[in-house]
């Protein structure tokens, strides 16, 4: 999908400070980090305000984000994010599910619960906030898809993104009345799109179930050097062809999934005076690496600083 265009003097680059803070007030209280494997960062906010929701488009180099429970405060009005990838990936985890998203997919995130967003690269999103009361009105129980990847290439979600989408460059162009009426459509299009992809068939329900047990899997065998599609196929009792079929709508590979995940929880580990006593080589292999050279390469090609640079800076 090609990333939508902006109304000219609208999509303004900040610095990190001025964006932080744009970001958090459009949107709500969170921790954003900047990668350190970029030498100056860049970002940019564009927002427009509908009658009932608003829509921004948000770019950036890569950075981590996390909203805590501390952040959550109880005077805030709820809302409900839909995220729309534009360009580059994202992953996005929430209330325990986890969504990778390319050019064209969405998902649904609360601000009412903890969430990480996760940008490996530059990127841009386009984000919809509708209050929480009203996609409650239209839709039953939100919360199913809080954290759930919306695959662009099926033909309701497309249709949606599109729609959406051009909203926000054509606002200008329209009424007033003309711009409530199509927010109206753009809802009625999210809820048939999320509500098609839901009742997909039993195969969609079995394929959730499988891909929850796969991750589960995952995250309790870090550990194990062998862990990979032959231990995980056969644990679950599955052909690994259907393994990995069932992790292809994740919009990354299971190999690549297992990586950062021992990656990431390398990295946490590094950071508790708990694990001070272990060396860098020592909690890697903890964590089912069996080559140092290798886990040094990956670890600083994803977080911007060796396992060694990042212990001594924090």
């Amino acid at each position: 999908m090609q990333a939508i265009s902006t109304p000219p003097n609208t999509l303004t680059t900040l610095p990190f400070e001025r964006w932080d803070n744009e970001i958090c007030n459009r949107f709500c209280a969170m921790q954003i980090e900047p990668s350190a494997a970029i030498k100056a960062f860049s970002g940019s906010l564009a927002s427009r305000n509908l009658e009932r929701t608003s829509v921004s488009v948000v770019s950036s180099t890569a950075l981590l984000v996390n909203r805590y429970r501390k952040h959550i405060a109880a005077a805030e009005q709820p809302y409900y994010l839909l995220k729309i990838q534009l360009q580059g990936t994202s992953v996005i985890r929430q209330y325990g599910n986890e969504a990778c998203l390319q050019p064209g997919d969405f998902t649904l995130c609360s601000s009412t619960e903890p969430y990480q967003l996760f940008f490996p690269d530059t990127y841009s999103q386009a984000v919809f906030s509708v209050p929480q009361p009203l996609l409650q009105e239209l839709i039953h129980s939100p919360e199913r898809f809080l954290g759930r990847r919306q695959p662009g290439k099926i033909a309701a979600n497309n249709v949606f993104v599109q729609f959406a989408t051009s909203i926000f460059t054509q606002a200008d162009q329209m009424s007033p009345e003309l711009v409530s009426r199509l927010e109206a459509n753009v809802l009625d299009v999210l809820v048939t799109a999320l509500e098609a992809g839901q009742h997909g068939g039993a195969g969609a329900g079995v394929k959730t179930e499988y891909l929850y047990r796969i991750k589960q899997f995952i995250h309790a065998h870090l550990q194990d050097p062998e862990l990979g599609p032959d231990k995980i196929s056969a644990a679950l009792g599955v052909s690994k062809r259907y393994l990995h079929m069932v992790f292809e709508g994740q919009g990354i590979t299971l190999a690549r999934y297992i990586l950062y995940r021992r990656l990431e929880s390398c990295r946490a580990c590094l950071g508790k005076p708990e694990f001070a006593h272990l060396s860098v080589s020592e909690i890697a292999f903890k964590h089912g690496f069996n080559d140092a050279a290798h886990f040094s390469r990956s670890f600083k090609q994803l977080f911007g600083k060796t396992p060694s640079q990042l212990r001594l800076t924090g």
